[in-house]
């Protein structure tokens, strides 16, 4: 028989009860993200906590500074030799890879329009609302 490691713990929000891990026991106050996200509806953060975590982010290490007038002029030189060189791959490869000539094109549409009008029908809804009815008495 194997040994339940876990405490019980009801909902703040829902007062559903749920099993928690041992070491959970005094920080556990809901059962799922939904209840949480319920709690904190119209509550604020306090400006400590803000403060927190902006002094742990920081400022990047790049901010106010500026590019001296011979940095840009080599950014702009090589920006120029960059793009000057050659056309992009696809320029003037209007409709490549497209329609037939894309190696997933199919002429076969046969198959997904009947497949279409089965998941259309009425009998496979019905089958549907049959067959998950039973899936929550089977688990």
């Amino acid at each position: 028989m194997k040994k339940d490691f876990k405490v019980e713990k009801t909902c703040e929000t829902c007062n559903i009860i749920f099993k928690v891990h041992r070491y959970r026991k005094d920080t556990a106050r809901f059962c799922g993200h939904k209840c949480y996200a319920k709690s904190i509806i119209g509550t604020k953060q306090p400006q400590s906590q803000i403060n927190k975590r902006v002094k742990a982010i920081g400022d990047p290490w790049n901010k106010g500074k500026k590019h001296s007038a011979e940095t840009l002029k080599k950014l702009s030189d090589s920006q120029k030799i960059r793009f000057s060189k050659e056309p992009a791959w696809n320029k003037g490869l209007k409709g490549f890879m497209s329609g037939e000539q894309h190696y997933l094109w199919s002429d076969n549409k046969t198959y997904s329009a009947r497949y279409q009008r089965l998941k259309n029908s009425l009998s496979w809804k019905e089958w549907r609302q049959t067959y998950y009815s039973l899936i929550p008495n089977i688990i």
